[in-house]
């Protein structure tokens, strides 16, 4: 792709200070372009100002390029990039500003992307995301390569041209970046070749420890393997058929012992039958008398509610007759504060009228008054305002007559501290050449401690080494007499190494057994007490059968008798009903009288409602009482299903278990432990001073594997340090002959410029910049107050006009005013005289509001009192009710208390009392006899269980021991054989690793084996530079071959270049016959012409490192050294240079050029304190 600029705009670089713009599509459009300006006007700011948008920083490594007039720095870079239609548009911006600290800080960093029609397409912001794309993306090029190929400095490559041999080949490794692949390559390899040797020593190493593994002494093991496991299967066979018949005579000892138990168990229990009979007899007893007790209890309610009721009647009368006098003496004053309300009110309602007319006038000639108060203070605060003004205006025109004279001293103060920019170059050249000398120096310091350091390393190394031998000769003697004792040690080992292990199997098999007899009793354990809670399940079920259907029936029998006491209730309310329909003056529906004086007594209608709802509620009780007594009868059957499986479950265990085996396995196994102590010991201690020989052979052996990596190591970096020992000191007469050189040219400049040293006079010129900035900042201050001044005395003359204007019309409203408040004055005082309107008629409302409320407070009051009256008669009449229906109910009561104490047996009150029960007692015996009750039935129960099982089989104690001692003596060879055959496959699982871990290892060698010849093909092709020299080499023919085109093109064939096979360049002119000239031997037209096609055939070799392309380009020579003859020259070849697709531009100050280049971009110096740099473009 190809780069074409398009517009850069500048603000606030270098010596720019106002927005200037460089139109590179006109400044372009003829090929050929110049720059030309005087010296230190700003043309090589132009090219920063390109650098510094596309890359954040200038050529000139600079952090002082923000002009010293401003502190912001603004730069606009539009540019295009492809080919033909497809070409897109970009335009970079970036905005600097100074911070507090005298740094510089990036405040707008943005890349807009437009597309091939124009329209924004993209934007992209922050500093490194938009030099990502453009370095990566877009440009392809990064900061280094960019300014190589956008400025060619032609004196350096005509530098390029005559150099020969190592010189050329060195500049063209730092331009082309080819140091990798000199001696850092070298040394990079062959400090991976030295890792590898020691990896493939250590691999030696371990392949040694892993002697007689292979594929043949796998496949023996797996034979033997095979018979063992043959043999054990047969044996397993017999032991299951030994099993068998233990468990079945374990089963019977087992029962035989439990029907004994339970014979002893029945004996128990009949001795208890008279103690749970008298229980049985109290609680029927305490049960019944919760029936009759709730009878007793209503009827004494009952007539203490008859005895309240009688006392509250007589209250009543007595409080009714109080309370008639009372409304008589009421009704009295009601009628006088009446008449008082309908003679008096009117008048004064008038007289209010007449009164809030007059203060309605006064509200308004208080507000009229008011409203002068307000503008005689305006009118005070206008005139106060005209004389402040006028003060201040005179200070206003005093502070702008000082700050003109400040203006005019800081200009001058400017002018003076300003140093022009070629002394500045001058000055730059000088401090760079006094770092080199300094960086010399120091790296001169650095090599020589380097040097000491290095022959410091070798002698350490060489005494490391002879260490080393030492102490491996010592470590080989030691291996040597620990392999000794150990041959010792093997032929006293244990011999009853296997009786132990048989020992510790025997052990392990009668431990599992004791577990298993263990779990055998634990499960019989859960399934008995899992039995007895299914039994006693079953009995609350039967138990809670019975009492349901006890509670049925007693709901059942009370239901029928609440629905009769509800017939008689609704007969008795027919009355009452008769008695609410009522009215005064109307006739009775059953007498016809009109008069009522003694009507029915009300009848309380919620006592019927209240039997209903029992009755309802009773029904529903009953119902859920019939549905639990299904569910319990479906419950009592699955009860009854468990209890039977369990019972065969209990049958198959019975004969498995056997308390007396578990005691005798205990008895043997510890028989065992004890026997295998004395032997355990003896080989313990064997094993401990084994595993001591083992363990310092082990860790002598892997010392000596380390002190053998480590002689290895220190002779490999005792190599390496001589090789590095012999780079410093070619380094050091190299850092040698470069100091005397830049010393010499040091000087030259310190004695030119007249200083005696550069770092200073840079400290002190910017020191300089710094107050000539800081003046300027002043300066800008002082023009911004200024100008705010100027316009701060206008805009007072304009207030000062406003304010005379307004106090005029002030004077005149307040005159207006006062004379309609005495209008007003007159009106009121026609309306109420001398008195005042506001207490006038809050005299008249109070009034009013007095006769008003005394009226309605007595209305209230005998309303309230006849209301009371009517409350205390209706109460009266439902008194007198209430007591005949508890005269009733009372002897209703004790009708029903005498049929309850016969239906449960009952002769008096007192012994219904003195056979109460409470209800914790009564639970408490009720699960006492069902738990005799259960126990007496299970133990028959289990009784006949186990004659059943038993089935007339017996077995005798001699017996019993011939069937465990054949089972133990199988058990005993299958442990044997068990431990053979996890023997052999721990041997042969151990084997399959090792070999595993060789296959690794060999394989790991033959990786590494391949790496170390490759890494010594490079190390031979890197040694002195040569890999280098040849890519070198490659380049330079290449460039060549590009330059000689161009240089053919603008000598019009003249002229070709060659790089010949003496490693030097070649001039063949074709017009004599081909003849080969050295570079040397041209004139500087033709020397000019060459070096400039090698420069740019470079430039497009750099290029080619990117993705982008440039179709511009700036020449930056001395002009200025070059006669007319070849002037003309030089500038007819670059007249032929131009194309299509790219443009050239020369930067230069010489006047004879401006002639020769069609389009030109003039550049005027700045004018401190006036302006910065202006730029304009002119034609041929």
């Amino acid at each position: 792709m190809k780069l074409k600029p398009k517009m850069l705009k500048i603000s606030g670089l270098n010596s720019f200070l106002e927005e200037q713009s460089v139109d590179f599509e006109r400044l372009t459009e003829r090929g050929l372009f110049g720059i030309f300006g005087p010296t230190g006007s700003g043309k090589s700011s132009i090219l920063d100002a390109i650098t510094l948008s596309l890359y954040g920083q200038t050529a000139r490594k600079s952090s002082m390029y923000i002009n010293t007039e401003t502190d912001k720095l603004f730069i606009s870079f539009d540019f295009e990039v492809g080919h033909g239609n497809e070409r897109k548009k970009y335009k970079v911006e970036r905005s600097l500003k100074k911070n507090k600290d005298g740094g510089i800080n990036t405040t707008i960093a943005r890349l807009i992307v437009y597309d091939k029609n124009g329209n924004q397409e993209q934007i992209i912001e922050g500093r490194t995301a938009v030099e990502n794309e453009l370095q990566n993306n877009i440009v392809g090029l990064n900061f280094n390569d960019f300014i190589r190929t956008v400025v060619l400095p032609q004196g350096k490559f005509s530098e390029f041209l005559t150099l020969t041999g190592t010189g050329r080949n060195e500049m063209l490794e730092r331009i082309l970046g080819l140091e990798e692949y000199g001696e850092k390559l070298n040394r990079k390899a062959r400090n991976k070749r030295d890792i590898i040797k020691q990896n493939l020593n250590r691999i030696q190493g371990e392949l040694s420890r892993y002697e007689g593994v292979s594929e043949e002494e796998i496949n023996l093991l797996n034979k033997e393997l095979a018979e063992l496991i043959q043999n054990e299967v047969k044996l397993k066979t017999k032991i299951k058929e030994l099993n068998e018949a233990y468990e079945k005579y374990n089963r019977i000892r087992n029962l035989q012992k439990e029907l004994k138990d339970y014979f002893t168990k029945q004996n128990s229990l009949k001795e208890k039958q008279e103690e749970f009979r008298i229980k049985k007899e109290k609680l029927i007893k305490g049960k019944n008398s919760l029936n009759v007790i709730p009878h007793i209890n209503n009827l004494k309610q009952t007539q203490k509610d008859l005895e309240t009721n009688i006392q509250a009647l007589k209250q009543y009368n007595m409080d009714i007759e109080k309370l008639n006098s009372l409304i008589e003496e009421k009704e009295k004053e009601y009628n006088i504060a009446l008449d008082k309300r309908q003679n008096e009110y009117p008048n004064l309602l008038h007289k209010k009228s007449k009164v809030e007319d007059a203060i309605g006038i006064l509200k308004q000639k208080e507000e009229i008054e008011q409203e002068i108060k307000g503008l005689k203070a305006k009118y005070i605060d206008l005139e106060k305002g005209i004389k402040i003004d006028s003060d201040k205006n005179k200070e206003l025109l005093l502070k702008e007559a000082d700050i003109d004279k400040k203006i005019e001293e800081k200009e001058e103060d400017i002018n003076n501290k300003s140093v022009s920019s070629e002394y500045r170059k001058r000055l730059n050249h000088a401090y760079d050449l006094e770092k080199r000398y300094l960086q010399l120096r120091k790296d001169k310091k650095n090599f020589q401690i380097e040097k000491n350091n290095t022959i410091n390393n070798i002698e350490k190394n060489n005494k490391e080494l002879k260490e080393i031998l030492n102490q491996l000769n010592s470590i080989e003697g030691t291996i040597k007499e620990l392999d000794i004792k150990k041959a010792e040690l093997e032929s006293k080992k244990p011999k009853d190494v296997n009786e132990i292990s048989y020992f510790q199997k025997k052990i392990f098999d009668l431990s599992s057994e004791i577990e298993k007899q263990k779990e055998i009793n634990e499960k019989f354990d859960k399934l008995i007490k899992l039995q007895k809670e299914i039994e006693k399940g079953k009995n609350i079920l039967d138990s809670r059968y019975i009492k349901l259907d006890i509670e049925l029936k007693s709901k059942d029998e009370k239901l029928d008798e609440i629905k009769q006491e509800a017939v008689e209730l609704e007969r008795k309310s027919l009355a009452s009903i008769l008695r609410k329909q009522l009215i005064y003056s109307e006739p009775c529906p059953v007498c016809g009288s009109t008069h009522h004086p003694n009507p029915a007594i009300l009848f309380d209608e919620g006592e019927i409602s209240e039997k209903q709802s029992l009755i309802k509620e009773l029904e529903a009780e009953v119902n859920l009482l019939k549905i639990d007594l299904v569910r319990l009868e479906e419950e009592i059957k699955n009860k009854t299903s468990e209890y039977e499986k369990n019972e065969e479950a209990l049958k198959e265990l019975k004969g498995i278990f056997s308390q007396s085996q578990l005691d005798k396995l205990e008895e043997e196994r510890k028989t065992l432990e004890e026997k295998i102590n004395l032997a355990q010991d003896y080989r313990t201690k064997w094993e401990e001073e084994n595993k001591a020989l083992d363990d310092r052979l082990t860790k002598n052996r892997e010392e000596k594997n380390l002190l053998t990596n480590k002689n290895t190591e220190y002779k490999t970096n005792r190599d390496r340090d001589k090789d590095v020992l012999d780079k410093i000191e070619t380094k050091l007469s190299e850092i040698e002959a470069e100091t005397g050189t830049v010393f010499e040219d040091y000087n030259n400049f310190i004695k030119e410029l007249n200083i005696t040293n550069a770092t200073d006079r840079i400290k002190e010129i910017n020191k300089l910049d710094e107050e000539i900035e800081l003046i300027a900042k002043q300066l800008k201050q002082l023009r911004e107050e200024n100008k705010t001044t100027k316009f701060d005395i206008e805009q007072i003359s304009k207030k000062m006009n406003k304010n005379n204007e307004e106090i005029k019309l002030t004077r005149q409203s307040i005159d207006n005013k006062n004379n309609r408040v005495t209008e007003l004055n007159l009106n009121i005082e026609q309306i109420v005289g001398k008195e005042e309107p506001l207490k006038l008629k809050a005299q008249i409302e109070k009034t009013i509001t007095e006769i008003l409320d005394k009226e309605r407070e007595l209305k209230a009051c005998l309303d309230s009192e006849n209301d009371k009256k009517n409350k205390l008669n209706e109460e009266i009449t439902g008194l007198e009710k209430a007591i005949q229906i508890l005269k009733d109910s009372s002897i209703a009561l004790e009708n029903n208390l005498i049929k309850s104490l016969s239906d449960n047996n009952f002769n008096s009150i007192e012994e219904v009392i003195n056979s109460k029960v409470e209800n914790n007692e009564i639970e408490s015996l009720e699960k006492d006899i069902e738990a005799y009750t259960n126990e007496v039935k299970d133990t028959e129960n289990n009784i006949s269980r186990i004659r059943k099982e038993l089935n007339g089989e017996e077995i005798q104690e001699e017996e019993w021991q011939i069937i465990i001692k054949n089972k133990d003596e199988a058990y005993i060879k299958h442990s044997e054989l068990i431990e053979e055959i996890g023997k052999k496959k721990n041997k042969i699982d151990e084997m399959n690793k090792s070999l595993k871990e060789v296959e690794k290892l060999k394989a790991e060698a033959s990786n590494l084996e391949k790496r170390w010849d490759m890494l010594n093909e490079i190390l031979e092709l890197t040694k002195a530079k040569r890999f280098v020299e040849y890519v070198s080499r490659s380049h330079l023919i290449y460039i060549a071959r590009l330059a000689s085109e161009r240089l053919r093109e603008i000598t019009r064939g003249r002229y070709d270049l060659e790089y010949d096979s003496n490693n030097n360049f070649a001039i063949i002119d074709n017009h004599n016959g081909g003849a080969r000239r050295e570079c040397n031997s041209l004139s500087g037209g033709e020397t000019f012409l060459t070096s400039l096609s090698l420069a740019l055939a470079l430039s497009s070799k750099i290029q080619l490192k990117g993705t982008t392309s440039l179709e511009f380009f700036f020449l930056d020579e001395g002009f200025g050294t070059l006669d007319a003859n070849l002037l003309d020259v030089v500038m007819t070849s670059l007249e032929r240079l131009y194309n299509e697709s790219l443009s050239v531009g020369i930067i230069s100050h010489v006047e004879e050029l401006k002639n020769r280049v069609p389009v030109k971009l003039l550049v005027a110096p700045a004018v401190a304190g006036v302006h910065g740099t202006k730029v304009k473009m002119e034609y041929s």
